[in-house]
């Protein structure tokens, strides 16, 4: 079900999701004639008739999750007026969107804002069709909540585009301008300059406006960055905008812009406009439209939802025609996504629903370097304090909602003082409330006496039952020794005033015990001893604040709280009830194959994902064949039963995540998109494995770039086993949402679980705050260097920009140098040898398992250890690595 958020003023659709989007619906604002609008395909969405004021779609509208399109090529499209020639556009990227309304009232009424929906409708009928709207909300005039959701879209989901509409006139609330100023790098004064001078040309009223323009690049100088801009609120003023930015008075304005910012050199611009004779637009007549922005504007019968993402509009195009103005324009039919020069889709997989003579021979996915490879999942592991889903019930069987209700939480989060915290990372310093211990206590077992006044001799014997009788009784001095008395101590216990040293009871011999019991002692209690050795001040005595001073941190955020007990006692220690801790993510396991069956049900029965599985982790209930499956009935001739789901869920709890079994799908293009979608809803991290590969069944990459509207970052890495393996991401429709990640591991036992631990555990970690192993991540220190484009990726997007330079996971397990204990060969690729580490004689001694098949999930049996076993150098073959030579080990545990 859509989510709502806590802890601000704006709520999702309650139509259901899209099967397109696998999110929350997209909904128009439309006003009291149009409605809400409705989810419509390609990531469009109904407009209602805007004319009459915002209607009920609520202030939450989130598009198709997809990234800007780096696919490199250059489409036909129209010019951005309906009117006059038409010219070639650079559409080498498709931009992101994000859109915010910034009003005290529409924040509590969202149903009267009506300039949001207006903007989200101009770009959604935008003839370039270069828009996708990623994120839209409405916030007060807070100006920390206006920062908080344009820093989302600019840092996080790296929008090449935000608008902001509200709070910028000269009200005492109206904070906009007072919001942005610091958050822009780049001032762009002309271009507020020609917004205020447009506006003016409508009204003098303009002259009451703060708004402002201006560019953010949130990795530096020299990097992609966000052009932002705030409109005024009225209605009014958004559409004079609107038609100055996005209407036919300067066609192509806005895609040069953007085209600039991020990162591109505005040729092809330049190019069409010198063809063109000096204008993008060429215009046959004195052709201003009197109405706007309005004159392209389409309506909700103009759009369909009548299929899955990527396919084309229903209608087959939009058509304009302005007859009134003596201008008829055509816009041919187009496809929803970028296409390139040549013919061919700009989508990297190829068409899952296409015969099999269609998909590759040779793999669009460069093999990537294992560092590579980590890096990219470094850089697109989102940091452990961005909110994400949690849900406050486990899902309900087969016919019942799959979640009760779904929360938005803001992390940290408080947890109790327990053995639940075992796992956990601590998300702040932990602090001693008061001096440990409060007071002088005993380091031994002894008696406590005045040092100077106590030499050596004979003492009468009191105990604490002797003051509180004093105390009772109200005698004078009763919370102190008398003279001639000492005091009995055990380790541990607080000195009594009037004293300031232990003797140690091995140092004094008993003189007196008492006979029989009587009212202030029971038989046997001693009475008198002897000291035999004078002690000094302060001697066997710890001081106050000692162990640890009121303050002093005892255990610094970022320190993962163990298994051994340390941790935890030490919370204890001081006094510490409850505790902010980074949630543990939530990983989805998925497994795919025709052929898989699951070990846990009864002889005959099989399980698929298509409603979940039917463990207790699982999201939905099992589906179970009645049919016996043997191996005649089976069209490939055999099944085997599915170990990668048993020994990834072993491998993620032992490692103190939560797992939701998704079960097992056959190589089945829809039931395999629905169960991601499951995992995508309710996890932080989705895993499948099997269908990476080349054959006519694999799947998933398909799935994730044409289905999913995923980034994938890399398809292939150099490295045996785990050769196919895929990392992507899927874009938040929310922002207080972070973005999905997916890991699509190979389908043979040993190399789903070897790339577990290689791949998936770093960004595991990761999420739940782990401190990198080095100061600062390599991700980081590229690019501060200026390497590569920040937010990179997207549907058909190539990952060679992403990958310049071996970075490394600084969150990956750490390896420790080993003898091999027998010989290992090398191979083109590096290569994760199953090992057993023991110490022996001061190091420690690699031994292998045995055969290193990747489908022998019996090569990691026992295994602790994975020897990285360099690739074999053409320059200087090495085909083997002698026994008693040492090479680094990943320790698993």
């Amino acid at each position: 079900m859509p989510l709502t958020a806590k802890r601000s003023t704006y709520t999702a659709s309650a139509a259901p999701a899209s099967e397109a989007f696998g999110g929350p619906s997209v909904r128009g604002g439309g006003g009291g004639g149009g409605g809400g609008g409705t989810a419509a395909s390609a990531g469009f969405t109904g407009v209602g008739s805007l004319a009459g004021g915002g209607g009920g779609g609520g202030t939450i509208n989130h598009a198709a999750p997809s990234t800007r399109n780096a696919a490199p090529s250059t489409r036909l499209a129209p010019s951005v007026a309906q009117q006059g020639t038409y010219a070639t556009v650079p559409s080498e990227y498709i931009y992101t969107v994000g859109i915010l309304t910034i009003s005290d009232t529409a924040a509590k009424h969202p149903d009267t804002d009506t300039s949001g929906p207006w903007i989200r409708s101009v770009l959604e009928s935008h003839p370039a069709d270069a828009f996708r709207i990623v994120g839209q909300a409405t916030v007060p005039d807070e100006i920390e909540q206006i920062r908080k959701y344009v820093k989302l879209w600019t840092d996080q989901h790296r929008c090449a585009l935000v608008l902001t509409t509200g709070g910028t006139g000269f009200g005492v609330r109206d904070s906009t301008t007072e919001a942005i100023t610091p958050l822009i790098t780049k001032m762009t004064p002309a271009l507020t300059h020609a917004l205020t001078t447009f506006s003016l040309k409508k009204t003098t009223y303009a002259v009451l406006s703060r708004a402002i323009t201006g560019i953010r690049q949130p990795a530096g100088h020299g990097t992609p960055g966000t052009l932002i801009v705030c409109m005024p609120g009225s209605i009014k003023a958004v559409r004079d905008y609107c038609d100055f930015l996005f209407g036919d008075a300067n066609p192509g304005l806005i895609l040069h812009a953007l085209d600039l910012v991020q990162g591109g050199t505005g040729k092809e611009v330049h190019k069409e406009m010198s063809q063109a004779g000096g204008s993008v637009h060429a215009r046959t007549s004195s052709s201003s439209s009197s109405s706007g922005i309005g004159s392209y504007s389409p309506s909700v019968a103009q759009f369909s939802a009548a299929g899955k993402l990527g396919t084309h509009i229903a209608a087959a195009s939009l058509h304009s025609h302005v007859h009134s103005q003596g201008v008829q324009s055509h816009q041919s039919p187009r496809p929803r996504t970028v296409q390139g020069t040549d013919g061919g889709a700009a989508y990297i997989t190829h068409d899952p629903t296409g015969a099999a003579s269609t998909r590759h021979r040779i793999s669009p996915y460069p093999i990537l370097d294992l560092d590579q490879a980590l890096g990219l999942i470094d850089r697109f592991t989102p940091s452990p304090n961005m909110p994400r889903i949690t849900t406050s019930t486990n899902p309900g069987l087969s016919g019942t909602p799959l979640v009760t209700t779904t929360s938005l939480s803001i992390l940290p989060t408080p947890h109790a003082v327990g053995s639940g915290l075992r796992g956990h990372v601590l998300a702040e310093d932990v602090r001693a409330t008061a001096d440990l211990p409060s007071g002088p206590t005993s380091n031994v077992d002894g008696y406590a006496v005045s040092a100077n006044d106590t030499a050596i001799g004979e003492y009468k014997v009191i105990t604490a039952s002797t003051l509180a009788r004093r105390l009772r009784d109200g005698a004078a001095g009763a919370s102190m020794p008398r003279h001639g008395e000492v005091y009995r101590i055990n380790t541990g216990q607080g000195l009594p005033l009037g004293t300031d040293a232990v003797v140690m009871v091995e140092d004094t011999v008993l003189v007196e015990a008492a006979l029989s019991s009587s009212a202030t002692a029971p038989a046997g209690e001693e009475r008198r001893i002897r000291i035999l050795a004078q002690v000094d001040v302060g001697e066997n005595v710890r001081p106050k604040g000692s162990d640890v001073s009121k303050g002093t941190v005892v255990l610094q955020k970022g320190t993962t709280l163990g298994a051994l007990g340390g941790e935890i006692g030490t919370l204890a220690f001081v006094g510490r009830k409850e505790v902010l801790v980074y949630p543990k993510p939530r990983v989805a396991v998925l497994s795919t194959g025709t052929e898989l069956l699951d070990v846990s049900l009864a002889p005959g029965m099989k399980r698929t994902a298509e409603e979940g599985g039917a463990s207790p982790r699982s999201v939905g209930a099992a589906v179970l064949a009645a049919a016996e499956i043997t191996a005649q009935q089976q069209p490939w001739g055999f099944t085997v039963y599915d170990s990668n789901r048993p020994g990834l869920i072993a491998a993620i709890e032992g490692q103190g995540f939560e797992v939701i079994d998704l079960g097992i799908v056959g190589d089945d293009l829809e039931a395999t998109t629905k169960a991601l979608r499951r995992g995508l809803k309710h996890a932080d991290i989705v895993i499948t494995t099997g269908g990476t590969s080349m054959g006519e069944s694999d799947l998933l990459k398909p799935i994730i770039e044409r289905e999913l509207r995923g980034a994938i970052h890399f398809g292939r890495v150099a490295m045996k086993p785990g050769k196919p393996t895929t990392f992507a991401t899927i874009a938040a429709t929310d922002p207080n949402e972070i973005d999905r990640l997916l890991f699509a591991l190979p389908g043979n036992p040993a190399s789903a679980l070897v790339c577990f631990y290689v791949f998936v555990l770093p960004s595991l970690r990761k999420l739940a705050g782990y401190n990198p192993t080095t100061p600062l991540s390599m991700h980081q220190q590229y690019a501060e260097r200026g390497g590569g484009r920040a937010g990179m990726g997207g549907m058909g997007a190539s990952v060679e920009d992403d990958s310049r330079e071996p970075m490394g996971n600084p969150w990956s397990l750490p390896k420790v140098t080993v003898v091999l204990a027998q010989s290992v060969m090398t191979d083109s690729r590096p290569e994760f040898h199953r090992v057993v580490v023991r110490a022996e004689n001061g190091q420690f001694v690699a031994y292998s398992t045995g055969s290193q098949r990747s489908s022998g999930m019996h090569s990691m049996a026992t295994a602790n250890a994975l020897v990285c076993v360099p690739a074999r150098r053409k320059d200087t073959p090495i085909y083997r690595i002698e026994a008693g030579e040492k090479v680094e080990a990943i320790l698993l545990g």
